[in-house]
């Protein structure tokens, strides 16, 4: 998406207008699309070419006597077009030939200069790259508190969806996921609805076997990690509109594990029924108090699925092998303002992170640090590139407060 228009100061579309005089007009293109390497599909979809054709009217009209300014991307993101700050191009194009790849803006945005300028690179990080970025660190001491969410439907005996999630209160039995595996976050006639409007729908909660496997000093020994479904809960706390996450407290437990290797799982769970509770040793992870740092090395640990598995069909298996994938932040977003009123989630505070073998099925596992602390859930992925966004842990702890308070909290 490419926009080019020619604004005033007192245009509602201008930006930088605050150091504008009234005299002043500005020529203003803009473009909207992914951000992987350096913004190649951007520059290479239109961008580069407007801009040249831009620049060839100023030199024709106006012999070049313009001023070339590029508007940090962060700020539009996060503010006020109006209000946001800008570079001076042929100062960008000076520090990018000296070797000069980031700077940052009157806010403090820290911004890639190859961006803003379109000098595409092959910036793709490979699992390899990152390896080599991250110190190594084991952290398989904490698969046993991530869960498998599945939303299982008991009218049409099958699970519609998968994702994944952590433990975060095991005294009281809660369980943190993302809200878009069990609540509908898309659809407008819908928005909101617990269990996708299922009138049976309900969420069934996979654990891993810590009996067949050597725990110990809470560490998982061993190459088999599969969890096994145990456990049914209830969505207690949420925030849609605001936040891609909610909060289950686990209610019953199952009559028997339910293994994928046993049978066809959907025709096991037919035959179930909820028990008197008998929680096994759950262990829970922390959350952490502080906000993660740019750079920072991160893991997302959960169960990752196929494309086209997260609708049950008769010949469809799902993953159940827990996996980490390494990762770095890249950078925070605060502040964000919501762009309109339609009934979608439109999040006030996002993490980015590089994190490449993070995918679908990973939604709504917990993002660790170096300590093994919680700094956020996994939302979604950039459908081009790497990148990551991640539901901060500040987003998480008003829910998990809410739910603490009460059996059943909901906001819409």
């Amino acid at each position: 998406k490419i926009f080019v228009h020619m604004d005033d100061k007192n245009s509602d579309q201008c930006v930088c207008s605050h150091g504008m005089s009234r005299s002043m007009r500005r020529l203003i293109v803009s473009a909207k699309g992914s951000a992987a390497n350096t913004g190649a599909h951007i520059w290479m979809g239109g961008l580069d070419l407007v801009t040249q054709s831009a620049d060839r009217v100023i030199q024709s009209t106006l012999y070049g006597a313009a001023k070339r300014e590029i508007v940090c991307p962060y700020c539009l993101a996060e503010k006020s077009c109006k209000r946001a700050c800008v570079f001076i191009k042929d100062s960008i194009r000076r520090r990018l030939d000296s070797g000069v790849t980031t700077g940052r803006c009157q806010d403090g945005h820290n911004v890639d200069f190859r961006l803003l300028c379109g000098k595409i690179v092959n910036a793709k990080l490979t699992d390899n790259a990152l390896m080599e970025r991250n110190s190594f660190k084991k952290i398989d001491h904490l698969f046993g508190s991530v869960v498998l969410v599945g939303l299982w439907d008991h009218k049409t005996k099958s699970i519609k969806q998968l994702g994944s999630g952590f433990i975060a209160d095991n005294k009281r039995k809660l369980v943190v996921t993302a809200a878009h595996t069990l609540i509908e976050t898309k659809a407008a006639n819908n928005f909101g609805e617990d269990y996708y409007g299922l009138e049976q729908g309900r969420a069934v909660i996979g654990v891993i076997d810590k009996s067949s496997h050597n725990f110990t000093a809470g560490s998982l020994k061993g190459s088999k990690t599969n969890a096994i479904f145990r456990y049914y809960a209830e969505i207690v706390s949420k925030d849609p509109m605001n936040v891609d996450a909610c909060v289950l407290r686990i209610t019953g437990e199952m009559e028997h594990d339910i293994r994928t290797e046993d049978r066809n799982t959907a025709d096991l769970l037919r035959s179930f029924y909820e028990t008197q509770i008998k929680f096994k040793d759950l262990s829970q992870l922390k959350i952490a108090k502080n906000r993660c740092e740019h750079d920072e090395n991160i893991w997302i640990l959960g169960y990752s699925q196929e494309e086209n598995t997260l609708f049950s069909r008769p010949d469809i298996t799902w993953n159940t092998h827990i996996e980490s994938a390494r990762g770095y932040v890249m950078r925070t977003m605060t502040g964000l303002q919501r762009r309109d009123d339609r009934q979608c989630c439109q999040p006030h505070e996002e993490i980015v992170v590089v994190c490449p073998s993070a995918t679908r099925g990973h939604s709504g596992g917990p993002c660790v640090n170096q300590d093994g602390k919680v700094v956020g859930i996994l939302s979604r992925g950039d459908l081009f590139g790497d990148r990551r966004f991640i539901v901060p842990a500040s987003q998480l702890k008003p829910l998990l407060r809410r739910a603490r308070k009460s059996e059943v909290v909901g906001t819409m």
